[in-house]
């Protein structure tokens, strides 16, 4: 069984930019985050989104 939770914020990332929306997507004992451009065309969202997993994050600490 799969649950999503859509989350979004109003604020740009940064002024100038698109805005971005994101949708998690909870599954047994796993999950994905997916981010895309709030105002997308429905036939180009399928080219402009990027989806991350658990295995897909690397803590700071490691990157200093």
């Amino acid at each position: 069984m799969s649950e999503r939770t859509d989350y979004s914020s109003s604020e740009p990332v940064d002024p100038g930019t698109a805005q971005l929306e994101h949708a998690i997507v909870v599954e047994d004992d796993r999950s994905e985050c997916t981010i895309f451009p709030r105002a997308c065309p429905e036939e180009a969202i399928l080219t402009r989104w990027i989806t991350a997993d658990e295995t897909s994050h690397v803590p700071l600490t490691n990157c200093r």
